[in-house]
């Protein structure tokens, strides 16, 4: 078994293009900025969901494999994310707010599969951008050197999206002194009405 720990990401790094939206979604992403910023998942410590946990917040996370799965331990609210790297078909009739994810490598990369959302508007990060049950992830994770990941994501969304959406970043390892801290996110969180952006109200 093999772990490491990775993140948080490089600042400046990121730099994604912008979102191409459907008409609908657009509309939908000022109406979400405008009034709903304490429906973000995030706000409310329940969980950041894919690409959020990997692209925002830039929390510390814990990587583990065993040769069957590959297990992302995440500080942000206790978060996990299991990924069966055996072959194994997506579930059927299942859905997650993390959705479901499968695993395989091409050398050095892992790549992963992620679909079977729970139904529902997950935001990307604070300014409101979003996705839906109808988003398909493929990320790509490759090992650049014993110290840096290159994480390389393409997002689908037929009811968002006009059309694919791309990211890319390194995540850098942490120093070995470094470890998952506990997060206390979900004790008695009673300020969400003040998680608004400024000029949003």
């Amino acid at each position: 078994m093999t772990s490491g720990g990775f993140g948080p990401p490089e600042r400046n790094v990121l730099r994604p293009p912008a979102f191409d939206y459907l008409p609908a979604a657009a509309a939908k992403k000022q109406e979400l900025v405008r009034t709903a910023q304490s429906q973000d998942i995030v706000a409310n410590c329940i969980t950041a969901s894919v690409p959020r946990e990997i692209l925002e917040p830039p929390y510390p996370m814990l990587l583990v494999q065993d040769g069957t799965n590959v297990v992302f331990l995440h500080e942000f609210a206790h978060d996990f994310r299991i990924i069966p790297v055996d072959g194994s078909a997506h579930p059927a009739n299942f859905t997650a707010m993390g959705g479901d994810s499968r695993g395989h490598w091409e050398g050095d990369t892992l790549v992963v599969d992620v679909t079977s959302f729970s139904k529902g508007i997950r935001w990307l990060h604070m300014g409101g951008d979003f996705v839906d049950e109808n988003e398909h992830a493929v990320e790509r994770f490759t090992l650049v050197d014993s110290n840096t990941i290159l994480y390389d994501l393409t997002i689908e969304d037929p009811t968002v999206l006009a059309k694919p959406w791309n990211a890319k970043l390194r995540l850098l390892r942490q120093p070995k002194k470094d470890q998952i801290l506990e997060f206390s996110c979900r004790e008695g969180e009673q300020d969400v009405q003040h998680y608004v952006i400024d000029g949003a109200k």
